[in-house]
């Protein structure tokens, strides 16, 4: 109307720049073809992590199903084939990298970036496992400490939860990093502990328990990351 009132010489405006009618045709078409029961996509339930996996296997025609049951099948395995004591590495690796990849998410939902601090992340991870087998170095270990340690992990996982409810409660940007520096040190000192402790109690000399159990850890810890950055967050939240 305005352009209609004034005689405005240009060459893109016009009195169709705005067409209200095909605009609201438009927006129509597209809130017809959104589905109505779709999931909503929430913080504590990222929907977008999972139909990006999904997109992204489309693109090789694999089937889901197959995409994920192989590699369970090649990380479950190993368990059953380990030790007694070989499992209980097997269940820290697993327990660790879950929590690790849980707190990443935490990280990004409550900062808002995580890309900047992965980095710093994996390094406290990393200084967790060396106190927790620095810890070890020197002592009498027994299969009491392998079931404690086991056990103050799991209660930790647990717990992680309550921290999450809670985290609304800390309104300090530094006291945040300082609580998720606590919450990486824990599960990965006494997974480095386990280890050693594992490592001691095993039947096999040294140079061949450090091995094969430091395996062991990293196909739990794989499947934990699988299971829990695929199926878990995405599907459960």
């Amino acid at each position: 109307q305005l352009y209609s009132r004034h005689t405005i010489e240009n060459t893109y405006v016009n009195e169709y720049y705005i067409d209200d009618a095909s605009n609201e045709q438009r927006s129509n078409a597209i809130i017809s073809s959104i589905s109505k029961v779709a999931a909503i996509n929430t913080d504590n339930k990222p929907q977008p992590v999972y139909f990006n996996t999904v997109h992204f296997l489309s693109q090789f025609d694999l089937k889901l199903w197959l995409v994920l049951l192989v590699p369970l099948i090649v990380l479950i395995v190993p368990f059953f084939r380990s030790t007694s004591v070989s499992k209980c590495v097997y269940l820290a690796g697993f327990t660790a990298a879950s929590v690790e990849i849980l707190l990443i998410f935490i990280f990004q939902v409550v900062f808002g970036y995580v890309y900047s601090a992965i980095g710093i992340i994996v390094a406290v991870f990393m200084v967790g496992l060396w106190l927790g087998a620095f810890y070890s170095r020197g002592r009498v270990v027994t299969v009491k400490n392998l079931i404690i340690s086991l056990a103050f992990l799991a209660i930790y996982s647990l717990l992680l939860m309550l921290s999450w409810l809670s985290a609304d409660l800390i309104s300090n940007d530094i006291a945040m990093i300082l609580l998720f520096i606590i919450l990486t040190l824990i599960p990965s000192a006494l997974t480095g502990y386990i280890y050693v402790v594992a490592t001691k109690l095993s039947s096999r000399q040294v140079s061949e328990s450090a091995p094969v159990n430091y395996s062991i850890d990293l196909f739990g810890s794989a499947l934990g990351v699988l299971v829990y950055s695929v199926i878990v967050i995405p599907l459960v939240g």
